[in-house]
């Protein structure tokens, strides 16, 4: 049953994350991903997604919304798609890097997502390397201690997501320490997914095989598997959870036994070959073009062109699901989707 719908305003970004997806739609020649276009000009109307935004609150009972960018402070489509939301009296999430929250605090409460986070990949010079851009954290870091009080004084939830990286993952008791002079209601900890050529190329023939179509695998796509200490990512993760902290702490995916660690950190994880995963029978996404999606390997319509209920009709969508529920385990590249790795677990993440 749909519960959640996730909207990409656009993928425009003003910073330049290595792991982000917008970095992957830059790619050109034969790992260009056609899917992954910059948004065109105009997208669909306001009107056509006002009428399946409408159906879709018809339909489910508590609709979970996650309206998503490139960044959405720097995104017009992004506070165009609020206001419609907002208009709707439909609740939405979002997360941001924050580095426009100073300058877009204000346009921001005007169409007031219930809940936000912002992004941390380590403290200081370490998350700028990250993002590409220096004195991002700066930036952040001074807009935050100004304005989360403001956005919380307006009943918006401020969370945090803090990024483990090759540059980070040492120092997540240090810069946890740092974070919790924000008020922040809650930090989670994120185990990026990452994809060796390998997998990828067996995971495009099993798709192949299986439905006739290329699959345009995501996020992840020919990302070699970092090389932690794994010992130590363990031990930092235990020390954040031994500590008290004024927020709660979560991990995404749950994921926090050295035994745990070892296997997702592994060029092709084993632990959890025997899941099913639920996206497809949960979620659809909206792309910046208008085109419907469950999790980017295949498009099932447009709202510019169908209604909510021809897409969850639709004979593709539905070959789709079909196909997929009946495998043995997952396909190679979705043994890396953090899904696979959080059922049958509930919530965003695993509190400590």
């Amino acid at each position: 049953m749909i519960t959640k719908l996730k909207i990409f305003a656009d993928y425009h970004c003003n910073l330049s994350c290595s792991y982000c997806v917008q970095n992957v739609s830059r790619r050109t020649g034969p790992l260009a991903l056609p899917i992954l276009d910059p948004a065109p000009d105009a997208g669909p109307s306001l009107e056509s997604m006002s009428a399946f935004l409408k159906q879709f609150k018809e339909a489910v009972e508590k609709p979970s919304i996650y309206l998503s960018g490139g960044e959405p402070l720097a995104s017009k489509p992004w506070f165009r798609m609020a206001r419609l939301l907002h208009d709707l009296d439909l609740p939405y999430k979002t997360i941001s890097n924050g580095t426009l929250l100073e300058q877009k605090i204000d346009d921001l409460l005007k169409v007031r997502p219930s809940w936000i986070a912002f992004t941390f990949n380590g403290v200081g010079e370490r998350h700028d390397r990250v993002v590409g851009v220096s004195g991002a954290y700066a930036a952040m870091s001074k807009a935050l201690q100004k304005n989360v009080p403001r956005l919380q004084e307006a009943g918006i939830r401020v969370e945090a997501t803090y990024v483990m990286t090759e540059q980070s993952y040492r120092h997540l008791a240090d810069d946890f320490r740092v974070l919790s002079e924000i008020p922040f209601q809650q930090v989670t900890l994120q185990h990026l997914s990452y994809l060796e050529p390998e997998i990828c190329e067996e995971h495009r023939e099993v798709y192949h095989e299986l439905l006739g179509t290329s699959s345009p695998f995501l996020f992840v796509e020919e990302t070699p598997v970092p090389q932690f200490d794994l010992s130590t990512l363990y031990e930092q993760i235990q020390q954040v959870a031994s500590e008290p902290w004024p927020f709660d702490v979560a991990v995404y995916p749950p994921l926090i036994e050295l035994d745990e660690l070892t296997d997702y950190y592994a060029p092709d994880p084993q632990y959890y070959r025997e899941r099913k995963c639920e996206r497809f029978d949960e979620e659809i996404w909206i792309l910046p073009d208008g085109r419907i999606t469950s999790c980017f390997q295949e498009t099932f319509g447009n709202v510019a062109t169908h209604s909510y209920h021809e897409v969850l009709d639709s004979h593709r969508r539905n070959t789709w699901i079909e196909t997929l529920h009946n495998l043995d385990e997952p396909l190679p590249g979705c043994r890396r989707c953090h899904r696979i790795h959080t059922f049958p677990r509930q919530g965003p993440g695993e509190s400590l």
